[in-house]
């Protein structure tokens, strides 16, 4: 009884740290797509650098646009000139 106990909480919490992953990869997704303005998928060094100046300016940092370029040849591993959103998500 005790095992079966442990076996449905252990469930019951794996269901919902899932669910929240899920929710946050939702998340991403959506604040991604807020930025690719042409809708491919992509952030090309221009939307991207959008996004840092967005994020910049809420916390009142400046040297966005010398960010924006480092971070991008560092995250764009395929070397397209563009991020996907897996390249962007993995090393934000």
């Amino acid at each position: 009884m005790k095992n079966k106990l442990s076996n449905l909480l252990v469930s019951v919490l794996l269901a919902s740290v899932s669910s929240l992953a899920c929710a946050d990869d939702v998340k991403k997704q959506k604040y991604f797509s807020k930025f690719d303005l042409d809708n491919n998928d992509h952030l090309s060094l221009e939307e991207y650098s959008s996004m840092l100046r967005v994020r910049f300016e809420k916390s009142d940092k400046s040297g966005w646009e010398k960010q924006a370029n480092k971070r991008m040849e560092f995250k764009d591993e395929n070397g397209d000139g563009q991020l996907n959103f897996t390249e962007w998500q993995q090393t934000r």
